[in-house]
């Protein structure tokens, strides 16, 4: 990393102002020794003579002079340089400060609507962000290089969710492993904590909505996914999964489908914290 320095530090300045002056002092020399013709002469004719005999010698003396101009001209160029570089990084650095602050209290905003608790903001923050962002690096946009595997892997599955909530022939089986999937979405990619507004007398200390489980869990993990997204002014991937729900949502007795599921998926919750 370049520091900044003094004028007189540079060696671009230094060899602006010697290399001139050794380089003139040299030729004067040589074409003083090279003279014999020497005599005391103050007239006009003779300092004219004298100019017109060292011309080249004292030009290139003179030479220091510009060159020392440029030199130092160069010199606040690369200080400017460095000065704009050092603002753009401390910019980056405040951006990216800022920008964690703001998402925390996006968060906190996202826990009272949807009742939970972020355990890990920062772990959460680095997986929306998982390239871009750092103390010397740092943009707005989450998929402004590639996409973003967690936000897409968050979309999906709550549209999977969805499309078992409205599978006419979804089993108990089935219907039990999508309780297995919402609690690895909430409690382990998520990083959720149950909500101090949960009631004690809760089925459940694991599920992070226990009451009204199917409806609550479906709702709010679609919440979340759908801010995350948006706080990341992320564009999802074109995916087909959405064709497959909307074609379940035109079914005959879609919403009686729905209900009927998750019905049967709270009664699967009580009791499933000895298995989870």
């Amino acid at each position: 990393m370049k520091t900044h320095k003094k004028l007189s530090e540079s060696i671009t300045f230094r060899l602006a102002i010697i290399f001139p002056l050794l380089l003139g002092t040299s030729l004067l020399i040589l074409s003083a020794i090279n003279n014999e013709n020497y005599k005391a002469c103050l007239s006009s004719a003779c300092i004219s003579y004298f100019f017109e005999l060292y011309k080249y010698p004292l030009s290139l003396l003179g030479m220091s002079v510009p060159l020392s101009a440029i030199a130092a001209a160069i010199h606040r160029s690369e200080e400017a340089s460095l000065q704009i570089e050092e603002t753009i990084r401390q910019n980056q650095f405040n951006n990216y400060i800022k920008h964690k602050e703001d998402f925390f209290a996006f968060l906190n905003k996202v826990e009272t609507n949807c009742e939970c608790v972020f355990s890990d903001p920062l772990n959460l923050y680095k997986k929306i962000f998982p390239n871009n962002n750092n103390y010397s690096s740092f943009n707005y946009i989450s998929n402004n290089q590639e996409n973003n595997q967690f936000l897409d892997d968050l979309r999906n599955d709550t549209i999977a969710i969805f499309e078992s909530l409205y599978d006419a022939n979804a089993d108990e089986s089935t219907l039990t492993s999508l309780i297995f999937d919402i609690d690895n979405i909430t409690r382990t990619r998520l990083n959720l904590k149950q909500s101090t507004t949960v009631p004690k007398s809760s089925e459940s200390i694991l599920l992070i909505w226990p009451d009204n489980f199917a409806q609550r869990s479906s709702t709010n993990i679609l919440t979340i996914s759908k801010n995350l997204t948006s706080f990341a002014l992320y564009t999802h991937r074109k995916e087909t999964k959405n064709d497959e729900i909307s074609s379940k949502l035109k079914l005959p007795n879609s919403g009686a489908t729905k209900l009927k599921n998750m019905e049967k998926i709270n009664k699967l919750a009580v009791g499933i914290d000895d298995f989870l």
